[in-house]
């Protein structure tokens, strides 16, 4: 698989220009070209291109990083790296299917679009999830998000514990 440099760089701005943050963007590239594709220079040479790019969310009170479990995020060097350049880190709280918008708004949606279908082919099935996300309006990725804080509420209420 091609993983060269440039190829990284435009996905990773493909998913800026979607709305992803850092986080996101670096797992959504680790988890097809390997945990560790994104690292700590690479978190380098996001905030320059950030700087240079996009001034106005570096000037505003510092860049939130939404930390993953990731194991790139996770490593020493890459934490020392985030408090080198100061940037407020948000922890990821532990898995919960309830509180990830890809398992309960995403994966919902392709269980009940995909229900009973078998492939025999792999690009038979390649194809079909080409058909799923190509018939998906940009409304449906933003209500999967926009649910995200109903979803919170639900889990502070139930002090908590997993939604049913």
């Amino acid at each position: 698989m091609d993983t060269s440099k440039e190829k990284i760089c435009h996905i990773l701005q493909f998913f800026f220009d979607k709305g992803e943050n850092a986080s996101q963007a670096a797992e959504n590239v680790n988890s097809v070209y390997g945990p560790d594709t994104v690292t700590a220079n690479k978190i380098d040479r996001l905030k320059e291109a950030i700087v240079q790019k996009r001034p106005a969310l570096v000037n505003r009170r510092g860049i939130v990083f939404h930390q993953d479990n990731a194991r790139p995020h996770t490593s020493i060097v890459t934490r020392q790296k985030l408090r080198e350049l100061d940037w407020e880190v948000l922890m990821y709280p532990p898995y919960s299917p309830d509180l990830t918008s890809s398992d309960y708004h995403l994966f919902l949606s392709m269980a009940n679009d995909f229900a009973g279908e078998k492939f025999a082919l792999r690009e038979a099935c390649e194809n079909r999830l080409s058909q799923f996300f190509a018939n998906r309006d940009e409304g449906f990725y933003e209500r999967g998000i926009m649910e995200l804080p109903s979803k919170w509420q639900q889990v502070i209420e139930l002090n908590d514990a997993y939604l049913t």
